[in-house]
């Protein structure tokens, strides 16, 4: 039964029907009163997809309603309103002004907005940092992909990318330091330095929503970050090393071993070392040009330049010893496929243990031994910027001297790695 009724909202009349004991209420707006977006869903009601320009129902107190988009696919929205006078007045308002169908500006959760962010070719922010002539590599990319659905998307995925406050972000920021339980997962607290990442992320991702025009101002900008606490990696003695890398045969993987040693006196990166094929191997240097990533594969080096490392025999044949016909050196399968990365560092972490040496409390890994190679140059009095040339750190003040070193210098290095060589070859 249809019931005619005054809207004192809008001053006309509109027609209502209430069905059964939920709640549902369905209304039908005369035509002069619609635009062409409602006279669409009214179309859609003649052919059956829904039974009235909108339907109301409650939810936990608040009243809802249901309408279809231009699709003709059943769409839910809050009035935010507990009352149904006014949740009435409202609806019937939305429908007058074809808004039923909130703009996507309106209805985007933080969810939909992510969804291209940091998957590489798709991501705004990579996107525009690379045609600006930034660098950014596509594993740099994954790994922010993976830490915003692990630390972002739980707690901003749901809420409509304009609900998002500056207190909602600060005191998400607040708990990341501490044990989290999101929807039932239970979260480790980060570091003062991660938890800071995670806002630098979130704010690039807010600053995109500013400029699409989807904010007015980004919520995240006016939260003030975290004392970073860092802790950094630690770096082995002498005496340390001389007792991992002196016997070979303790080792649980002569490859490992070679990983270690290789690392110990050339200062190379775990997968600059992995991406090593014979050809790398020069007469007394290794010409390093490449790196391997688990999901990329070969690629270039980090800082995205060749450089030259000197090696002192022993090195060279240990290499060329292991070294398959074609291939990966470091590999298992007869230089098909570079070892895993897990292979020397369990390895390296076996041996340490073995020897009682407090790895964790210390802070040593794989890539302690790169720390220990550039601390060796330094304290042998080589100049920072052949320092840097070596290992293949950047600076501010080093073009490209990665290809510019002298002979005088590589000779230098091969001294300070001959005498090495007799504490730990």
């Amino acid at each position: 039964m249809l019931v005619q009724v005054q809207s004192t909202a809008l001053n006309n009349p509109f027609l209502f029907k209430k069905l059964g004991r939920e709640g549902f209420f369905f209304f039908i707006l005369p035509l002069e009163f619609m635009n062409e977006s409602t006279q669409k869903s009214t179309h859609l009601m003649e052919k059956g997809k829904m039974k009235g320009t909108f339907t109301l129902t409650r939810l936990n107190g608040i009243w809802q309603y249901y309408t279809y988009d231009e699709n003709g696919k059943r769409r839910k929205y809050s009035t935010g309103l507990n009352k149904k006078s006014a949740a009435y007045a409202y609806c019937l308002l939305l429908a007058q002004q074809g808004a039923l169908i909130p703009s996507r500006k309106e209805k985007l959760t933080f969810r939909e907005f992510a969804e291209p962010f940091w998957i590489w070719g798709k991501c705004p922010i990579v996107t525009d940092k690379i045609l600006r002539g930034y660098k950014f590599s596509q594993t740099l990319c994954r790994n922010n992909r993976h830490s915003m659905g692990k630390n972002i998307l739980p707690t901003f995925g749901d809420y409509l990318l304009t609900d998002i406050t500056p207190d909602m972000v600060n005191r998400w920021l607040l708990s990341m330091i501490k044990v989290r339980i999101i929807k039932d997962k239970k979260y480790p607290p980060l570091a003062n330095s991660t938890a800071n990442k995670m806002l630098r992320m979130l704010r690039e991702m807010l600053d995109v929503a500013v400029q699409q025009g989807l904010l007015s101002t980004n919520p995240a900008n006016s939260v003030h970050k975290l004392a970073d606490n860092y802790k950094r990696r630690g770096c082995f003695t002498l005496d340390e090393a001389r007792l991992i890398l002196n016997d070979r045969e303790a080792w649980r993987s002569p490859l490992a071993w070679l990983g270690s040693y290789t690392a110990a006196m050339t200062g190379m990166r775990e997968g600059e070392i992995r991406a090593l094929k014979s050809g790398d191997i020069k007469g007394d240097h290794i010409l390093v040009r490449h790196s391997f990533d688990v999901t990329v594969g070969v690629k270039s080096t980090k800082a995205d330049k060749p450089r030259h490392v000197p090696i002192p025999p022993a090195l060279r044949s240990a290499l060329l010893f292991y070294a398959p016909k074609r291939g990966f050196i470091f590999s298992l399968d007869g230089g098909e496929h570079p070892v895993n990365p897990d292979h020397l560092l369990d390895n390296l972490y076996f041996r340490m243990k073995d020897l009682g040496i407090d790895y964790k409390r210390k802070r040593l890994c794989f890539h302690s031994w790169r720390h220990f190679f550039n601390t060796r140059l330094i304290a042998s009095g080589i100049q920072g910027e052949v320092t840097r040339a070596i290992v293949g750190h950047e600076s501010e003040d080093m073009t490209e001297l990665y290809l510019h070193l002298t002979a005088s210098d590589m000779e230098v290095v091969a001294k300070v790695q001959e005498e090495l060589g007799k504490v730990v070859g």
